[in-house]
């Protein structure tokens, strides 16, 4: 089963959730998506994507877990992406901000993968859960503003753009 958090939060909130990764451990950031080839799949260190003025949907792993993360092959190895549902990795969709509208960010994890040679739900690495969790409490913990009238949490200074006029979206 996997967890999924879907939250509000500004870019001051992203970087010290990005700074919060950098102490956790050697975190390693993969591409999300499909691409042309593996070698555009390689990981680098997260300081690089705090880093990124601009920053697009990841995957977060830790370095020693690198090894054990699954490449798909789509259109007859015409592209290439890491699994999500199979490889220890949190997925994040980062803070946008767009004509006075934020959108919500999203983490998702999978703590169990179908194991495709026995066809048997596996568990991930422990230490991959153990720090999985980990994240997910720092961020629920930032996350706690819960206004009436808006269907996700948000953190507080999610709220106060909010106040300020900035729409929120889903």
């Amino acid at each position: 089963m996997p967890s999924v958090f879907t939250f509000w939060q500004t870019f001051e909130d992203e970087n010290d959730f990005l700074n919060y990764l950098v102490g956790t451990g050697e975190v390693v950031v993969f591409p999300f998506g499909k691409r042309t080839n593996k070698e555009q799949l390689s990981g680098y260190p997260i300081q690089k994507y705090a880093e990124c003025q601009t920053r697009s949907q990841a995957l977060f792993a830790l370095r020693e877990m690198m090894d054990r993360s699954t490449i798909s092959s789509f259109d007859e190895d015409k592209s290439f992406s890491i699994s999500p549902m199979q490889s220890p990795v949190i997925n994040y969709r980062p803070v946008r901000l767009a004509e006075d509208r934020l959108y919500t960010c999203n983490l998702y994890a999978y703590w169990d993968y179908l194991d495709e040679g026995s066809k048997r739900i596996r568990k991930k690495p422990i230490e991959f859960k153990k720090w999985g969790e980990r994240v997910f409490r720092w961020v629920r913990k930032r996350a706690t503003e819960e206004p009436a009238d808006a269907p996700l949490p948000m953190t507080s200074r999610a709220l106060m753009l909010r106040s300020s006029g900035v729409k929120l979206e889903q």
